[in-house]
């Protein structure tokens, strides 16, 4: 649900920002995202729906974050408040699950995108 919820914000134009945690892509072995990177957005079904290009990459402590990052990330309702609730509620499952410790000084990988190709329907002539 929120896999669909979120790539439609992403259609919409409405969210051109994301937020994670390093320990998301550490404790798979993945790289820490950077500027250029490109990755496909997934619907829940696993169905893709647009590719995005990450355009910037920022490392900051969660109680830095600040609100033009928040409304740029488009999701609850746009504001820093709104944004510190939500992400601090995942963040602290994320944290629990992978053996992590969650703080305001928590580093938070602030990254900008765009998107660079979009699934569009099958328009009928």
């Amino acid at each position: 649900e929120l896999a669909d919820e979120l790539a439609a914000l992403v259609l919409a134009g409405i969210k051109r920002a994301t937020a994670s945690l390093a320990v998301e892509f550490s404790a798979v072995g993945d790289p820490l995202p950077s500027t250029g990177d490109v990755c496909v957005v997934l619907r829940g079904d696993g169905q893709p729906v647009a590719v995005i290009e990450r355009t910037a990459v920022a490392q900051v402590p969660f109680g830095e974050v600040d609100a033009a990052f928040a409304a740029r990330e488009g999701e609850g309702d746009g504001s820093l408040a709104s944004w510190r609730a939500n992400h601090e509620r995942y963040f602290e499952r994320v944290c629990a699950r992978l053996g992590g410790t969650f703080d305001d000084r928590t580093p938070v990988l602030c990254q900008h995108f765009e998107v660079i190709w979009r699934d569009e329907p099958l328009r009928r002539a």
